[in-house]
């Protein structure tokens, strides 16, 4: 049966198809070639009333070259009557010498705004005779545009004048209008130097401008065809006609909405028989189906429940193709259950990992510019449960300002591109702490069809933290092994000062190394002996141990005295790298640079505070204080300020550096 149906189908819609066919393409070539004839007559017209416009000109020119008065030279005369014609024809009349310079005016007052002949316009006109037309110009950016018609003025058979009429490009631009042109056409008059003289819709907009360089290469003929995009960008086809007259050419354009008008007029012929047909067809289809038709309601039925995603029973209709039909329905509806728990769990998996993330979730409207934030995207912005709010008056301004540009480079970049934008930035929360986090965004459509960006937001200031600790780390491991190798290298030369054995001289060089490795492995005080389970060790001790590598012919180049104090455990790192840090600027530059040098390490307690000087003596003289500080004294001001809570002060004194150091008594251990 669907094999004779299909045929009886086929058999009524082919010649239906090829009869609609013919007749949309009768239509459309119809329909074409009379927008082509009309826009030729319209063209043909406005070239005509245009051309007698310019004829106007040319006549009455020619009229007052004839007067007596001009050629007698009765300039105050002529004045006034210059000045009723052109009042009458609503033009400026000038008059200039053989040497283009202006002699009378029609009217002078206004004569800055019109624009002046020079000496090629009068030689363009002296070869054009009997007068010469010359393109649309100004006077100055504000001055409307005028063209000229140029006539000499013969005087004994000789040119005595150049007779000049005037007109304002606009009146041109209102005979367009006065065309009776259709709504979706242009009308445009571009002048011998290719430049637009007139328009019939933003005159003033255009006139003056050149017309595109395609547009001129197809209007260089007498008249013809032409088409391509107008100055506004529109594409347009018309016709065009180049005057004899003035080698103006008027040209009418027609939008490519009207032109293809023929093509949506046939179109809806199309439907309309296409319409008829399908009708004609599913009557004759009710005719011979309607033994299936309650099978076929039933099957419709199942198609509907599995939308619904309900449960539906095999049909048996005794029908075989129905029957196969029903049981696709069946698997599809199987599968859409399958699929629809998946969705739930790949739903379910998504929510647990943005919980576990603490991913927020946001979305911007670039028609309002708006955001949409879920509840953790506002907590984590400080908003205070608001759900809405504006990208530019409440979320950039708690971004912080050398991150704004970036942010709103980012989002414009993710609307332009389609491609998934990350960027890692600072905002304010409400203390105000400074928050690293990181947004990712990507263009979506709405179902309107309208872009949006939807991205997730991270608190990414842990990991930022880390970044930044890790390059103070490594810049500090830096300083570390620069400082290590120069006290290394100092102390083999202040050890090799009197030693003539070399066997002594090496066994002394491996003491001190392993009294420095020892003094060196305090600062790492995980790993440091005897520091295990303690909370407080002897600072006096610990301070000896650090100055036992520089003992040099059994003096004590560095001594520790004073009052017995408690150093924290927490506290072994930091005042072992300001020991360090000392000791070795004190080897490179101070006093144990030199063999007679010495530094007294002296200890005091107070009611609130203990007291560390470091005290050099028999140094080299100091002349003044460093103009710059390097990374050691960022260190110096990390361990004492930062880490241990406490200040320091270094005075440069000639006799020899002294540092003080003052640290808050540690509690008294159990």
């Amino acid at each position: 049966m669907r094999r004779h149906l299909t045929q009886f189908a086929l058999a009524l819609l082919l010649p239906l198809i090829v009869l609609i066919g013919f007749f949309l393409w009768l239509l459309v070539l119809q329909e074409r070639n009379h927008i082509e004839n009309q826009t030729f007559e319209v063209t043909q017209s406005l070239t005509i009333t245009i051309d007698r416009e310019i004829y106007g000109l040319q006549r009455a020119a020619e009229i007052i070259s004839y007067s007596s008065i001009l050629k007698n030279g009765r300039f105050d005369i002529l004045q006034n009557t210059l000045r009723e014609m052109a009042r009458e024809l609503k033009i400026n009349i000038t008059l200039y010498d053989p040497e283009a310079k202006l002699l009378v005016a029609s009217d002078p007052a206004q004569s800055g705004d019109v624009p002046l002949l020079s000496t090629a316009d009068l030689e363009r006109a002296q070869r054009a005779a009997p007068t010469y037309v010359t393109g649309v110009r100004r006077a100055h950016d504000k001055a409307p545009y005028y063209f000229s018609v140029i006539r000499p003025v013969f005087a004994d058979g000789k040119i005595r004048y150049f007779l000049a009429l005037t007109m304002e490009a606009q009146r041109i631009s209102d005979l367009l209008n006065m065309g009776g042109l259709s709504k979706n056409w242009i009308a445009i008059v571009v002048d011998q130097n290719d430049q637009v003289l007139a328009r019939s819709s933003n005159s003033i907009d255009y006139t003056g401008q050149l017309i595109p360089s395609n547009l001129r290469a197809v209007t260089q003929d007498m008249q013809g065809h032409w088409g391509g995009k107008i100055l506004d960008g529109k594409e347009v086809f018309g016709y065009y006609i180049r005057s004899a007259l003035n080698d103006w050419r008027v040209a009418i354009g027609v939008s490519r909405s009207e032109y293809n008008q023929p093509v949506w007029v046939a179109s809806g012929y199309f439907v309309f028989l296409l319409l008829g047909t399908l009708l004609l067809s599913a009557l004759l289809a009710g005719f011979f189906g309607r033994k299936i038709s309650a099978p076929v309601k039933k099957l419709a039925a199942q198609a509907k429940a599995v939308g619904d995603v309900q449960s539906i029973r095999p049909l048996h209709s005794g029908i075989s193709e129905l029957d196969v039909v029903s049981d696709a329905l069946i698997e599809a509806d199987k599968r859409n259950r399958n699929k629809e728990l998946k969705l739930l769990e790949a739903q379910l998996r998504l929510q647990m990992a943005l919980d576990a993330g603490n991913i927020g979730v946001w979305e911007y409207n670039p028609e309002d510019a708006g955001v949409t934030l879920d509840g953790r995207a506002s907590h984590m912005l400080a908003f205070q449960g608001r759900r809405q709010i504006s990208f530019v008056e409440d979320f950039l301004p708690v971004v912080h300002e050398e991150d704004k540009l970036r942010v709103q480079s980012a989002m414009e970049n993710a609307l332009q591109s389609g491609d998934v934008v990350r960027e890692t930035f600072r905002v304010y929360d409400t203390d105000p702490h400074t928050l690293w986090v990181t947004g990712i965004g990507r263009r979506i459509y709405t179902d309107s069809g309208k872009p949006s960006v939807l991205g997730l937001i991270v608190n990414v200031t842990a990991e930022q933290m880390a970044l930044e600790q890790r390059e103070v780390v490594a810049q500090e491991l830096n300083h570390r092994l620069k400082n290590m190798f120069a006290v290394i290298i100092s102390l083999m030369s202040l050890s090799a000062r009197g030693k003539s054995d070399v066997e002594d001289y090496v066994r002394q060089m491996r003491e001190r190394m392993t009294a420095l490795a020892g003094a060196f492995e305090l600062t790492y005080q995980k790993s440091a002996p005897g520091l295990v389970n303690k909370t407080h060790i002897s600072l006096n001790d610990l301070l000896s141990r650090l100055a036992r590598p520089y003992a040099f012919s059994e003096q004590e180049r560095i001594k520790v005295e004073g009052d017995a104090l408690l150093c924290p455990v927490s506290h072994v790192t930091p005042m072992s790298l300001v020991f360090h840090e000392l000791v070795t600027n004190s080897v490179k530059h101070g006093a144990l640079s030199v063999p007679q040098g010495h530094v007294t390490i002296r200890l005091s307690k107070h009611d609130a505070f203990m007291r560390m000087e470091w005290l050099e003596s028999d140094g080299p003289e100091i002349l003044k204080e460093p103009a710059q500080r390097g990374f050691g004294s960022r260190l110096k001001q990390l361990s004492i300020d930062v880490q241990m809570q406490g200040s320091f002060k270094e005075i440069w004194d000639r006799k020899g550096l002294v540092c003080i150091i003052q640290l808050p008594l540690p509690d008294s251990p159990l």
